[in-house]
């Protein structure tokens, strides 16, 4: 399934979602059964890695169980609402996308999900993701806002 994503508009040291102007560009890759494509969906390797750094920066690690997974996505979203509170919108949207990692699970793995598991998981995504198109927007990076809004509504009517 090929997948678009945005490039880093200029800023060598932050993802495009990180950048004021949310610079966009094409790019096409090929998924397979083993990838986990929600942070995929907003960043390019590079700054996939990135974030995936702070998130290691801050003392985190995901943990491999779906309900420790779950827990650690919402104390992040929380933190994420703490910061869109005082408008950080950087730091709002890094701790949005942490939970967002905690809740990517590939095809292969989503498979040993219980079906509560994944209702729990999918409406917890549904939550990150409506978080993140607000956050974007005030960050103002409609593109991302749009294209997390979207994803949002896919994974409602799933």
């Amino acid at each position: 399934v090929p997948q678009n994503s945005c490039t880093n508009s200029g800023s060598s040291q932050l993802p495009c979602a990180f950048s004021s102007t949310g610079g966009m560009a094409s790019t096409t890759k090929f998924w397979d059964i083993d990838d986990e494509l929600l942070l995929q969906h907003f960043c390019l390797e590079d700054e996939l890695k990135e974030v995936l750094k702070w998130f290691q920066d801050q003392g985190y690690e995901r943990p491999e169980d779906a309900d420790a997974r779950m827990e650690m996505s919402n104390s992040l979203r929380e933190k994420s609402n703490e910061h869109v509170k005082t408008s950080s919108f950087k730091d709002a949207m890094l701790y949005a996308l942490a939970a967002l990692h905690c809740l990517d699970f590939s095809q292969a793995k989503s498979t040993l999900l219980s079906s509560s598991q994944k209702l729990e998981m999918k409406a917890a995504t549904v939550r990150v993701l409506c978080n993140l198109s607000l956050i974007f927007v005030k960050r103002g990076d409609s593109h991302n806002s749009v294209r997390a809004a979207n994803l949002g509504l896919e994974f409602a009517s799933k």
